[in-house]
């Protein structure tokens, strides 16, 4: 019985929703499948797939661009010794002056280029000029 259009149906303890689209009759608070339709919990968990898969994405191009960049520091290092060799020296003889200064005085650049002075050597050394 019921029908009608929009007319709710309570038969053996079930209610069931008659339409005249004569699809499927569902439990109320069911909704139909939509065929090619995924549920919103399965979109979600698609969106949020997509979105891990990028970043990983990411996260890969940026570690072969940071490899690349220092293989191409170590390259031009490697290629032109005394160049490097002629510009740590430039920068010692600065640091050496900058001693001679009160500390105080030595704004936050010339400070950092003072803490640098033992790992400049050190990379003078390894150039062996």
């Amino acid at each position: 019985g019921g029908a009608a259009t929009g007319v709710a149906v309570k038969a053996k303890g079930i209610s069931v929703s008659a339409s005249s689209g004569g699809g499927a009759k569902l439990p109320v608070g069911m909704a139909a499948k939509d065929n090619g339709q995924k549920s919103k919990s399965a979109q979600r968990r698609e969106k949020q797939k997509l979105a891990k898969e990028k970043a990983e994405q990411k996260e890969r191009e940026e570690a072969e661009a940071k490899a690349r960049e220092e293989e191409e520091r170590r390259k031009a290092s490697a290629a032109d010794p005394e160049k490097r060799a002629k510009k740590i020296r430039k920068a010692l003889k600065q640091i050496e002056g900058l001693k001679g200064k009160d500390p105080a005085d030595l704004n936050e650049d010339q400070r950092k280029k003072l803490e640098s002075e033992a790992e400049l050597r050190e990379e003078l050394e390894r150039l062996g000029l």
